[in-house]
């Protein structure tokens, strides 16, 4: 997953969409160190109202790596860790999920 994450396979929000069929939530995301606390309070806010409205333990444990910037790649020294580049978090669920309803909404920029 790693290796597709690091070639933009999917995203944060991607991570979110998929907690509501499996039972592991946000895993183990590095971010980069500059990260908003208000981006990753947004991010457990999320998984934490898809897990009250699905009645299922979700968690979520990000990795903001002091030093790193969006883009750059993680230098782990850890059998559990895989490297991959660190990705700025999207605040809020992108419609691009809900293909079906994108046409009900205008978007900006």
């Amino acid at each position: 997953m790693s290796k597709r994450y690091e070639e933009e396979a999917f995203d944060l929000n991607f991570l979110k969409l998929l907690s509501t069929t499996c039972g592991c939530g946000v895993d183990m995301v590095p971010l980069p160190g500059n990260v908003k606390n208000t981006a990753i309070t947004g991010l457990i806010m999320d998984v934490l109202s898809t897990a009250m409205v699905l009645k299922k333990p979700l968690g979520v444990r990000v990795l903001p790596v002091p030093g790193l910037r969006s883009g750059e790649r993680t230098n782990f020294k850890h059998l559990f860790f895989a490297n991959t580049k660190t990705r700025e978090i999207k605040e809020g669920l992108t419609l691009q999920y809900l293909p079906h309803q994108q046409d009900q909404f205008t978007f900006l920029g």
